[in-house]
């Protein structure tokens, strides 16, 4: 009986690999997980598409970004960061992953930065304990 109820199990998480399989076929990850590197070289490529990157997060006066390092957030390089449109703003001052929509035409606060990721779905923590959202 045991033996039985194994095998049933295995045949259910199986098929359901094949359905995974198709879904991950119908979905362009390559697109979708890009580095900041490639949005800011080829922001033609990624105009109006949900993207996710990962960056430094900055919540400050006047600077709602991701940028590539902190260095470039500290030092004012915002051509490096992205403008972040959004309310969440849990995560500040940290490493994080973030994902939404990239409009290369939105440059942020007085035109500083190298796009806008719009319509942010969320922003993770890439350290635990550092934010909630």
């Amino acid at each position: 009986m045991k033996r039985v109820l194994i095998y049933i199990i295995l045949c259910v998480a199986l098929s359901g690999c094949d359905l995974y399989e198709e879904w991950w076929k119908d979905h362009n990850f390559e697109e979708y997980h890009v580095s900041m590197v490639k949005l800011i070289a080829d922001s033609d490529r990624y105009h109006n598409k949900p993207v996710q990157v990962v960056g430094y997060v900055s919540f400050q006066f006047e600077d709602h970004s991701v940028c590539l390092h902190k260095e470039d957030s500290d030092n004012g390089i915002s051509r490096n960061c992205m403008w972040l449109k959004t309310e969440k703003q849990k995560c500040n001052n940290v490493y994080a992953i973030v994902s939404g929509r990239f409009n290369k035409n939105n440059l942020g606060h007085m035109g500083a930065f190298g796009g806008a990721i719009e319509e942010v779905e969320r922003i993770w923590e890439r350290q635990p304990g550092k934010c909630r959202n």
